[in-house]
């Protein structure tokens, strides 16, 4: 894991070397051993705490180790470490100890009152990452804020169907509702193609037994489709009398029916 870390660090301050400030992306990383629980996909424990905080403490494009990882490290790595003495860090008992990693060869001179995180022109990226011996955790941190305007996006469904060899069916759920939606000054719209988060596995089954119009869920592409295109009967079209003048009114009604249960249903899985 310190050998990832010293890798990427490196390679990332080559690849900034040659763009302009604006365009550079800065790591954080910081180091761990310890033990986690893995529950439904999360980590829990001190383990990732002590990770998470160490992250914090690390100078943009260095690596910080934890005590604990540094003790098993001893004679196995090519690299030098430098105590940084030890860290109250919070949600944590007793003090840290913390190395900072070498990555060009010489001691690492800025204070840990210059360590504090700065939002600056770069764009900068925050990683933890625990060492385990089964592989590592990572924490992603984009520090670039989301417009404060409420958004409206309308993601695919996840494919987990395995020997369905039709992967476009997922993709076939994402109508153009985006560009329907009444022109907001408040809201705006995203593509789908800019979102990473998609519709989780159990939503899916729910909204299959809840929302087939006749027969029983299969495997068809033309039944999953005909499930999606029942979703947007509930969708209304009108136009309005303006100054003489008809005027396209373009809204999405959630009357009683599929559209608002299944609306209700997405609410409560978002839960």
């Amino acid at each position: 894991m310190v050998d990832a870390a010293a890798e990427l660090q490196n390679a990332v301050a080559a690849r900034n070397a040659g763009l302009p400030e604006p365009e550079h992306i800065v790591f954080r990383v910081g180091i761990n051993l310890g033990d986690v629980a893995l529950v439904d996909a999360d980590v829990y424990g001190d383990g990732v705490n002590v990770a998470a905080r160490l992250e914090q403490l690390a100078e943009p494009g260095g690596v910080v180790v934890s005590g604990t990882a540094y003790d098993h490290l001893q004679g196995k790595i090519d690299w030098s470490l430098d105590f940084a003495g030890e860290q109250q860090v919070k949600n944590i008992s007793r003090p840290v100890r913390m190395y900072r990693l070498r990555l060009d060869g010489r001691q690492a001179r800025r204070s840990l009152l210059e360590l504090i995180p700065r939002w600056g022109k770069m764009t900068t990226a925050s990683i933890a990452a625990l060492a385990l011996a089964v592989g590592g955790v990572w924490w992603f941190l984009l520090p670039e804020p989301l417009s404060g305007k409420p958004s409206v996006a309308v993601l695919p469904f996840d494919n987990y169907a395995i020997h369905l060899s039709s992967h476009w069916i997922s993709r076939s759920t994402v109508p153009p509702w985006p560009i329907r939606f009444p022109t907001i000054r408040t809201r705006f719209p995203i593509s789908s193609r800019q979102c990473s988060v998609t519709t989780p596995i159990r939503t899916l089954g729910r909204w299959a037994r809840q929302f087939v119009r006749y027969g029983q869920p299969t495997e068809t592409g033309h039944l999953l489709m005909t499930l999606c295109y029942a979703v947007r009967e509930s969708f209304s079209y009108a136009r309005r009398l303006e100054h003489g003048t008809q005027t396209p009114v373009q809204t999405l009604s959630l009357r009683s029916g599929s559209c608002r249960d299944f609306a209700l249903l997405m609410m409560e899985a978002a839960r």
